[in-house]
């Protein structure tokens, strides 16, 4: 029987295999579950982010249209419509608003 195979040595064989099939397998999904792992924790990041821009969005949402406008608008030469002439209308505008806010915030305020 020295030259002879056993009739479970190719069983053996395709046990091993798979042994090691299932080992590389299990490698495999590690590294693929840190890489979910590292995508979490960006878009955690992300969120946080999100959530801190809720409180001064308020305050660069109408810069980011003044720019988006102005490159809109037709340039024209010696006008008054340029930026500065935009930002002094906003300040016309904000003016009145600004006195309001100030006026209800003093009657919150004087209020027992």
């Amino acid at each position: 029987m020295a030259g002879r195979t056993s009739p479970l040595d190719p069983w053996e064989a395709r046990k091993r295999a798979l042994v090691l099939e299932s080992e590389l397998n299990r490698i495999l999904l590690a590294a693929e579950l840190q890489e979910l792992k590292a995508g979490a924790r960006r878009l955690a990041d992300v969120g946080h982010l999100v959530r801190q821009a809720r409180h001064w969005l308020p305050l660069v949402a109408p810069v980011a249209g003044f720019l988006t406008g102005r490159g809109r608008r037709r340039k024209k030469r010696n006008s008054a419509t340029g930026w500065l002439g935009r930002a002094a209308k906003g300040v016309k505008l904000a003016a009145p608003a600004a006195l309001a806010w100030r006026k209800t915030r003093k009657r919150r305020l004087s209020r027992p």
